[in-house]
């Protein structure tokens, strides 16, 4: 999820300049940009389940016709109990919401909201957290349970954070570790499971490595020495 927030940004920042992020077309084209990244290919694994595994389709509460309409549609995240498909598939409803919100959240960060966005993020994320339960040993809360965290309030501060690390890699926010630091912890306050601590603490290193100069240059040779290897035909076919 943090990956996502700064893959995101980072390929924002890269076409800013034909693509400005105030523009209206800008937002349609990341939207068409991602949609036909992650939905033909999932369109094909879902016709394979349908067609293949019809038995598991009509052995679920729902029908059918409805569980097909929820994933063709990605809407299957906001549901806390969807149709099954026989694929760890829930991410990519997640990632779906973040992409609906991300233009949206650019905008905030051209405006240097950046401390004003995780801020809310962490409200919105710990308020989530606390109305709904995340996984089937949670216990229900008052608005209920999701079997997996495929609700963007429940996640929202990780892929606000990975944004944030893109920002600093480009250089366009100038923070103190310390408040790096701050901001790590920040963004994982939400959460009782203690995954979101370590990739959090790993990404504020991360972040803070980079900002300085002298380990940034040694990233960046590093990456510059790997890169080529993935510019051959085959990674490109993959």
């Amino acid at each position: 999820m943090a990956i996502s927030g700064f893959l995101m940004c980072h390929h924002y920042i890269l076409r800013e300049e034909r693509e400005p992020w105030a523009s209206p077309r800008t937002a349609w084209h990341f939207y068409l940009r991602r949609f036909f990244r992650i939905a033909p290919v999932y369109y094909l694994c879902l016709a394979f389940f349908f067609i293949f595994q019809h038995s598991d389709a009509l052995s679920q509460a729902i029908s059918p016709s409805r569980n097909l309409i929820e994933h063709l549609t990605f809407l299957f995240g906001f549901l806390q109990n969807p149709g099954g498909t026989g694929m760890p598939d829930w991410s990519i409803g997640l990632e779906m919401q973040f992409y609906l919100v991300f233009p949206f959240l650019m905008l905030l960060l051209l405006r240097k909201k950046l401390l004003s966005l995780l801020i809310c993020a962490s409200l919105i994320a710990w308020t989530a957290n606390h109305l709904f339960g995340v996984y089937s040993f949670d216990t229900p809360k008052l608005l209920g349970l999701y079997i997996q965290p495929s609700f963007l309030p429940l996640k929202l501060t990780l892929f606000t954070f990975g944004m944030v690390a893109a920002l600093v890699y480009w250089k366009r926010i100038d923070l103190h570790w310390l408040w790096l630091g701050a901001l790590a912890l920040l963004s994982a306050l939400p959460y009782k499971h203690g995954h979101s601590w370590l990739v959090l603490g790993t990404l504020a290193i991360w972040v803070m490595l980079w900002s300085a100069p002298q380990t940034s240059e040694l990233a960046k040779r590093t990456a510059e020495r790997i890169d080529p290897l993935f510019r051959y035909p085959l990674f490109k076919a993959l």
